[in-house]
């Protein structure tokens, strides 16, 4: 099927994985060329200008067979507000919300065509960019509107403090391999390009909002999981945790675990930690019903629906604006 490929990067040295994704689709499609079209449009102040892209618009429409789509867009996200960053510079970045973006610099008639598609054409939003877009909840509505509307069928992206582009590179090649060559299912995808990559997941989750399959008669749902990795830093694959000591509660940062009930069944461990700062002792962290292993793959890998509700927030001892501010 062919594949219409658009890559949207801001600032700097973001070229890495950009040029290793391209390199790769380059590869499957060398006997097949006329099927891949590779859209080029950074993300600068003054460089919304969607007239220049009208032709490779035009070419979605123009394929003999709906094609498969691919946004790739690497760039920062607000910290307050979660919204993508596309000019300007500290402190005073210009940021909107991603569908805004897209009609600025694609034009706005690309949403709709894509919302036209045929439904057997896979289209996908890839966003490297750091964790405020999906834990900051207007950042995470915006990009859930997007798959809610039928743009996308899926959005990747990231959820840790930060992302690094060279440790998430080679797990998001494998991501888009696996969707659009080999036909998996996104969430699939990520487990098989992920839940093995240890240095990855380590330093981010990685978050996939889309729609499951369901049964026939039955209405999808958009919902967002959150693959993690259960570390000594990340029990269960949380980041939420903090010092049980109410005049303290230091984050996660200042907390260290250590397993306090040893189990073969590595889903039955007990952590304990002790604060840095007040130096309390708590134990009992067992995991939480809500996190679920993963099956069949390297040990300590979990999954989580976002965003946590109230009840699951107070499970870990954690508030509402602690989703934002978890490192604070």
């Amino acid at each position: 099927m062919p594949l219409w490929a658009a890559f949207s990067t801001y600032g700097k040295d973001k070229d890495y994985v950009q040029s290793i994704l391209m390199h790769n689709l380059l590869h499957h499609f060398r006997r097949q060329k006329a099927n891949l079209h590779i859209v080029h449009c950074p993300l600068m102040a003054g460089g919304n200008r969607p007239h220049l892209v009208k032709n490779d618009i035009d070419w979605i429409m123009a394929s003999s067979t709906p094609p498969n789509t691919l946004l790739y867009v690497d760039t920062h996200s607000d910290v307050a507000t979660g919204q993508i960053i596309y000019g300007g510079s500290a402190p005073r970045h210009l940021a909107a919300a991603l569908a805004e973006i897209i009609d600025a610099f694609y034009g706005k008639q690309l949403q709709p065509i894509l919302r036209g598609l045929h439904s057997t054409s896979i289209r996908g939003l890839v966003l490297l960019t750091c964790g405020s877009a999906i834990r900051v909840p207007t950042g995470h509505q915006a990009l859930t509107e997007l798959v809610e509307s039928g743009t996308f069928d899926f959005v990747l992206a990231f959820a840790g403090h930060s992302t690094i582009d060279h440790l998430v590179g080679p797990g998001i090649l494998k991501f888009v391999e696996s969707v659009y060559v080999f036909k998996e299912s996104p969430w699939e995808a990520v487990i098989s390009s992920f839940a093995g990559d240890v240095r990855a997941l380590e330093s981010t989750p990685v978050a996939l909002i889309f729609r499951p399959k369901v049964e026939a008669g039955a209405t999808p749902v958009t919902e967002t999981r959150i693959l993690a990795r259960s570390t000594f830093l990340r029990p269960w694959g949380i980041d939420l945790y903090r010092c049980r000591n109410v005049a303290c509660r230091q984050p996660i940062l200042h907390l260290k675990f250590n397993v306090q009930k040893k189990s073969k069944d590595w889903t039955q461990l007990m952590y304990r930690s002790k604060c840095c700062k007040c130096h309390q002792e708590t134990r009992n962290y067992a995991r939480p019903t809500w996190v679920h292993p993963i099956e069949g793959t390297v040990i300590h890998h979990t999954w989580f629906n976002w965003p946590l509700t109230d009840v699951q927030l107070a499970e870990v001892h954690a508030k509402r604006e602690d989703i934002v501010n978890w490192l604070m």
